[in-house]
């Protein structure tokens, strides 16, 4: 978006739920500008996608946590996937739950339940 409130461009990002029988479930839950002068934002994603679950880590009908970084064009700089692996609990994000300090990115969420290694 400009300084005088024009959009510059739009981003619609989804993929297929693991369930086929189940709505797509995929949600923003968060924006941080990281640079003013180069426009550069992050984006907090609660996801349900298949297509980043992989089949190794049970891709079953739960969410999963996603920042996506883009430049002033839209273009994506840089991705990560924050998930419980191949444990089956859900990874839920706040809303307005991503905040840049400094040059550090912070985000809110929580998980019904968790899984050590013994």
């Amino acid at each position: 978006m400009d300084n005088d409130g024009s959009v510059k461009w739009m981003m619609s990002i989804s993929g297929s739920n693991p369930v086929s029988t189940a709505n797509n479930q995929d949600r923003c839950f968060g924006l941080a500008v990281d640079n003013v002068n180069t426009g550069t934002i992050t984006a907090l994603l609660q996801i349900k996608m298949k297509e980043v679950r992989s089949s190794t880590y049970n891709p079953g009908n739960y969410y999963d946590t996603v920042l996506m970084r883009f430049d002033s064009s839209g273009t994506i700089l840089q991705a990560v996937q924050i998930s419980n692996g191949n444990i089956a609990y859900d990874m839920f994000s706040s809303a307005q739950g991503l905040v840049k300090v400094n040059n550090y990115h912070f985000f809110a969420g929580w998980a019904y339940g968790y899984q050590t290694n013994l």
